[in-house]
């Protein structure tokens, strides 16, 4: 798990922080698409994924209430 080193690009972080997920998947795939190294590419397809479960268990949380 060493591409977990790699920090998130700036922006990806801001909108995460903001609670903009489907903002901050769209930025990942537009890094994705670029030519980055490997453990760069492993660290956002695992942030994306991360993102997803945030915003499933988000959804879910918001529903109980």
């Amino acid at each position: 798990m060493e591409f977990l080193r790699f920090p998130l690009p700036e922006k990806v972080d801001e909108e995460k922080n903001r609670g903009n997920i489907s903002i901050a998947m769209k930025i990942i795939d537009y890094y994705l698409s670029m030519d980055l190294p490997n453990e760069m590419k492993k660290r956002l397809e695992y942030e994306k994924i991360r993102l997803g479960l945030i915003k499933k268990d988000y959804g879910l949380v918001e529903k109980r209430h």
